[in-house]
């Protein structure tokens, strides 16, 4: 088996809609690690699933390799079934991790559902263990043998590990197969599959023909960075095998988002443009939000009896321990966290902003807008028309010569101070229901925007961050 060498660029979209599907209960949950499989090759993965990416000075590096020493050969394709290259893949598993591992695995929880072995393949990843995800690949290929998502992405990895062959029988394969639409960062699983049938063709030494795949995905898939990174390189492949003539291709810079589209740019309270994140994300992984029940007095005596209970205050120090659990949690989670180099880092950016700038995305502004405008109207009227104070303060000036003050303050201050209550608690329950609404609209977008998240700790981090805004 021909080891890898060069720096080509593999994306891996998620294993199956349920690692994207959230699950805000298990925010806290400890991250999947791998299983000690056997030596990583020289090729760093180039994950879409927040793993590693190269910058330019990579991939001028990797020009110059071509450049100096381009002695590969086309190795013909051949037409292999999707039954045998499992076979070899599993063979290749087996000589490449230890059998330890492998009963390791086989015999954990992950491995019984297809949502605790794909956060295995993500945990392998990033720590840079490959044939630990290649197994958990299988493993959920073996529970879900009809989800082409699987394939797709088992074939960028094995065609890193020196198996291009195989990639492309297990595209193939994929190509017969439905796979979920709702991929992170609203990648689709057809511009992954692309690259990856182009990465497989540029292994095999046929950088014309992948150049035209990785073309295509670049088209459908701008955030893919590495159908980018990969199309540089069969262009400088290509400039090299025809004798290196002229100017060499240029290395760019790859795409981030749609620039300059209708619809990808709104404004802040300030006016300053933000990103649409509809524009660059699948928003549709989001989930409901279970508000937390505020009860709003009938009547005054009702509501003085709610504050001696200190329910008010049991709510927010409810409230508050959460955040402080959530703290921790996050602490804990940050050293987790791969450190992305660039190209992750834009997207992991572009994630914390989209949380950022959440009040002013199309799916959130209207009712943030009308919280804010009934919220504003309540607090208005506590310093004009509703006036707590004003059923005492006419109380005070109507009994002041009464035979029996106290026996009219009482009087007057209660029919009064009822009054108030009903108005003040009609306008309450208006700006509450609003809040609910924006909250809801607010949970469902945070938690969509973080499902675009796939390194386990960072995505669990941004379901925290989530929790923290909608809590407070």
């Amino acid at each position: 088996m021909r080891k890898p060498q060069g720096g080509w660029k593999v994306a891996l979209v998620a294993c199956t809609a349920s690692f994207l599907a959230l699950q805000p209960a298990a925010a806290g949950a400890a991250v999947a690690g791998p299983a000690s499989a056997g030596p990583s090759p020289q090729l760093v993965l180039r994950s879409v699933l927040d793993g590693v990416s190269p910058d330019k000075s990579d991939l001028a590096s990797l020009a110059s390799t071509f450049r100096s020493d381009c002695t590969r050969k086309r190795a013909a394709v051949q037409n292999m079934a999707l039954a045998t290259a499992l076979a070899d893949i599993g063979t290749q598993l087996s000589d490449n991790a230890s059998a330890r591992a492998l009963q390791g695995f086989a015999a954990s929880a992950d491995a019984r559902s297809v949502g605790g072995a794909s956060n295995f393949v993500f945990g392998a990843i990033a720590a840079g263990q490959p044939w630990a995800a290649v197994d958990a690949l299988l493993r959920v290929h073996q529970l879900g043998p009809r989800d082409a998502g699987v394939l797709i992405s088992l074939a960028g990895l094995v065609t890193t590990l020196g198996m291009p062959q195989q990639g492309l029988a297990l595209l193939g394969a994929a190509a017969k197969l439905p796979a979920d639409k709702q991929t992170p960062m609203g990648i689709d699983y057809q511009a992954v599959a692309l690259n990856n049938r182009g990465y497989a063709l540029l292994e095999l030494g046929y950088p014309g023909e992948a150049e035209g795949y990785l073309q295509s995905a670049e088209q459908r898939a701008p955030l893919l960075s590495e159908a980018r990174d990969n199309l540089d390189a069969a262009q400088q492949y290509t400039w090299v095998m025809g004798g290196g003539g002229g100017q060499p291709p240029v290395i760019a810079d790859p795409p981030f988002w749609r620039e300059d589209q209708p619809g990808d740019w709104t404004t802040d309270s300030d006016g300053d443009a933000v990103p649409v994140a509809s524009s660059i994300f699948d928003l549709s992984q989001g989930v409901a939000w279970t508000p937390v029940h505020i009860e709003l007095p009938d009547t005054p005596a009702q509501g003085e009896a709610m504050v001696k209970s200190h329910y008010y205050t049991a709510l927010d120090n409810k409230i508050d321990k959460q955040a402080s659990l959530n703290a921790s949690k996050s602490a804990s989670l940050i050293p987790k966290v791969r450190n992305p180099n660039k190209q992750t880092a834009e997207r992991r950016s572009a994630v914390w902003t989209a949380h950022n700038t959440d009040d002013w995305q199309p799916e959130v502004r209207p009712l943030y807008q009308e919280y804010n405008s009934l919220s504003d109207a309540l607090t208005n009227a506590y310093n004009g028309s509703l006036n707590p104070q004003k059923p005492s303060n006419d109380a005070d000036d109507q009994c002041s010569s009464a035979p029996d003050y106290d026996t009219c303050f009482a009087k007057v201050c209660t029919s009064e101070t009822a009054d108030e209550q009903a108005r003040w608690r009609a306008q309450e329950a208006g700006v509450v229901n609003a809040a609910l609404d924006y909250e809801g609209a607010d949970w469902r977008y945070e938690t969509g925007v973080a499902a675009n998240v796939t390194d386990p700790a960072d995505h669990q981090l941004q379901i925290i961050a989530a929790e923290d805004t909608t809590l407070t």
